[in-house]
C-alpha cells in the first residue's frame, strides 16, 4: 500500500485490532475525493467492513426514511458512518465494535433499537 499510495495527498496507513483481529487502513485523497481502504486477513463475506454494510442496510430498511434522515444529519456533520449509526442508537463503547456485535442479532432486535430512539 505505501508503495502505491504514498505520495497522495492525506496518505495515511493504520494497522489496528478490532475483537482480536488485525487489520488495516489506508487513507487519502484522490482528485478531492476522500478514499479509504479496508483490508483483513480474512474471507470478504466475513470482513468487518462487509458486515457493518450489511448491519446499516438492515437498520436503514427498518428504521424507514425518518431513520435515514437522522443518520444522514449526523454524517454531515462529520461523523463516520458507524459512529453515526451508534449515536443514533444510544450504542455504548466503540462504534465499530458495537455495529459488529449487531450482525448475528436477528431482526426483531434492531427493529426495537430503532423504536426506541
Amino acid at each position: 500500500m505505501e508503495k502505491l499510495y504514498a505520495g497522495l495527498n492525506g496518505f495515511c496507513l493504520s494497522r489496528k485490532v478490532i475483537m482480536c483481529e488485525y487489520y488495516i487502513v489506508c487513507r487519502y485523497r484522490l482528485e478531492g475525493i476522500p478514499v479509504e481502504v479496508f483490508g483483513q486477513q480474512t474471507p470478504v463475506h466475513e470482513q468487518y467492513a462487509r458486515r457493518h454494510i450489511q448491519v446499516e442496510h438492515r437498520l436503514l430498511t427498518f428504521g424507514g426514511d425518518n431513520f435515514r434522515k437522522q443518520i444522514r444529519s449526523l454524517r454531515s456533520k462529520g461523523l463516520k458512518t458507524e459512529h453515526a449509526f451508534a449515536e443514533a442508537l444510544h450504542l455504548k463503547g466503540d462504534a465499530y465494535e458495537a455495529m459488529l456485535l449487531l450482525y448475528n442479532e436477528p431482526d426483531q432486535v434492531l427493529k426495537h433499537l430503532i423504536k426506541r430512539i
